[in-house]
């Protein structure tokens, strides 16, 4: 009688066969993917939204008297082309939902969603968590679902990322926006400088982010750049520059401009010509006789409207009392007089 042959189980297939398991158990009632129906995939209230569009737009049609009309109509042109994507080849990245009573709930994928609904999709593929994840997980699970998208704008990205800021800062009871560059670049995955660029676009001045919002002004390196530049009309000249097309290089000589600009913020040009001869002004015991030369020089009619000089009449007051502060003012408004000879010629 032969023998019964023995079957073994190699020892790499036992290893994969136990990570699996150990996976399984570690993410059992957490994490799983399965076709979820489309009537039962509904968006989150408490989350905001990228669209206007909603499912029944879709489903009835978009109402003419409808105020949002015409952006629901543009958004809807936007999701056409996924949507034909999703007609040819299904859903490729399963979107990602929580269980709601007898819902799901989107925490990211509502474009594709939409365009799923568009195709005529009765279902779409979910990664599903049984319960919703906190704030902080959930703003990093969409920045992580937003990354993977080549139409993300960096508007996208800002709001993306002030909600994952105030999140962390909300769970780690620091102070709001209080964050740092290695804080953030271990909680979104990335290198430090790039964390940092992208901190200092989130915190930005308010001109820079309205042209981030209007998709204006693109690029990240540029932007970080912009609002590094603390001075206001060097920073408006840099940025009608930025928008006429200059390079990236050419944006860090106004970067570099202001480390040469004294607290009163003088811009500081290239000067030509003919070097001057140097004239000692001598020195004064009173800061208010210096004030008064100032204040004179501001007041005369061919400086009239300069914006330059409006802000260091501004940080003026911001130092009144400080003699350096005051000695610092007057030197700006020289170095100014100087690289604007023509203003006074």
């Amino acid at each position: 009688m032969a023998k019964p042959k023995k079957f073994g189980i190699s020892e790499s297939l036992t290893k994969g066969i136990q990570e699996t398991m150990q996976i399984g158990l570690n993410h059992a009632g957490e994490l799983h993917v399965e076709f979820i129906p489309m009537t039962r995939l509904e968006v989150d209230p408490e989350n905001p939204r990228e669209f206007a569009l909603s499912m029944d737009d879709l489903r009835n049609g978009i109402n003419p008297a409808d105020e949002l009309f015409d952006r629901k109509k543009l958004e809807l042109e936007s999701i056409k082309s996924l949507s034909h994507s999703i007609s040819e080849h299904g859903v490729i990245n399963p979107v990602i939902v929580y269980r709601h009573l007898n819902q799901y709930r989107l925490i990211a994928g509502e474009r594709r969603t939409l365009a799923s609904i568009l195709a005529g999709k009765d279902s779409i593929p979910a990664r599903i968590y049984e319960q919703k994840p906190n704030l902080l997980n959930l703003t990093l699970l969409q920045w992580i679902e937003n990354n993977e998208r080549e139409d993300l704008i960096l508007w996208e990205k800002v709001i993306n990322l002030k909600a994952i800021v105030k999140a962390y800062t909300q769970e780690k009871n620091k102070a709001e926006g209080a964050i740092t560059p290695k804080e953030l670049s271990d909680l979104i995955g990335c290198s430090q400088p790039y964390a940092l660029n992208l901190k200092l676009v989130v915190e930005a001045p308010e001109d820079i982010l309205t042209l981030v919002e209007k998709n204006r002004l693109k690029s990240i390196d540029k932007g970080a750049l912009l609002a590094r530049i603390k001075n206001t009309s060097l920073r408006q000249k840099a940025t009608k520059a930025c928008l006429a097309g200059a390079s990236l290089d050419e944006l860090r000589k106004y970067a570099a401009d202001e480390k040469n600009i004294p607290a009163a913020g003088a811009l500081q040009k290239n000067r030509v010509g003919r070097p001057s001869v140097k004239v000692p002004l001598g020195a004064s015991s009173h800061y208010q006789v210096v004030v008064f030369i100032i204040q004179s020089i501001a007041q005369h009619p061919k400086l009239k409207g300069i914006s330059e000089l409006g802000d260091l009449i501004q940080e003026l007051k911001k130092g009144e009392g400080d003699p350096k502060h005051v000695a610092a003012v007057f030197k700006g408004i020289v170095r100014f007089l100087e690289n604007n000879q023509n203003v006074i010629g």
